[in-house]
């Protein structure tokens, strides 16, 4: 698809999370089209096509959004620039706790398929996080179901989709027509909470 066929799914999104009362910060994944989505909710990217990584401050937290995307891919890695970025990032907010978000998962799942199309360079980017001591959480996508895998001090949480859910059993590609679903983070100083709600059939009113 071209950019101006993306565009109208990116001006449908802008107008639905307009309305939340707190600020948004977005991330790519690997169905996205960089030049779209700068267009519609990155009108200050540098050039049409830039990378998606950048950082932010909140109550005290650090959060860091990375750009896993690689074009014409399923899997997604990140490129040396960026790792760059992570690691004077990370080195300049040491004292902070901190939680990085990413696309695709650096770890396995122990699911074939989705496990064909993981971060190919994750251990680089743990071995990155590592090196930081109040970073705990990565937060992931791209897999359309909910994992939780702790190694080493990290925490790796995956998310299902807001569309259709992937087998969390079957070793080849099913997927599953839904519920759609999203997690809740809370932090609370040195605590996270998170929770998985699935809407079955449910409208705002029943939530």
């Amino acid at each position: 698809m071209t950019p101006d066929e993306y565009e109208p799914s990116y001006r449908l999104l802008a107008e639905i999370l307009a309305g939340l009362p707190c600020p948004i910060h977005f991330l790519v994944g690997n169905h996205d089209h960089r030049v779209a989505f700068n267009r519609v909710l990155r009108r200050d990217a540098p050039t049409p096509d830039a990378p998606n990584y950048y950082s932010f401050d909140h109550r005290g937290y650090h959060f860091v959004a990375l750009d896993s995307q690689e074009p014409g891919r399923a899997g997604g890695l990140l490129d040396a620039a960026q790792l760059m970025w992570l690691r004077e990032d990370l080195r300049q907010h040491r004292e902070q706790p901190t939680i990085v978000f990413v696309h695709h998962h650096p770890w396995r799942l122990g699911l074939q398929w989705i496990d064909t199309m993981t971060l190919r360079n994750g251990e680089e980017l743990i071995g990155e996080l590592r090196q930081h001591p109040d970073l705990r959480w990565l937060i992931c996508g791209h897999v359309h179901l909910d994992q939780v895998i702790q190694r080493g001090g990290i925490t790796m949480l995956t998310t299902p989709s807001t569309c259709l859910q992937l087998s969390k059993v079957s070793q080849a590609g099913k997927m599953l027509p839904g519920p759609p679903g999203f997690r809740v983070i809370d932090v609370a100083g040195d605590q996270l909470s998170t929770r998985v709600v699935h809407l079955h059939g449910a409208t705002v009113h029943d939530i």
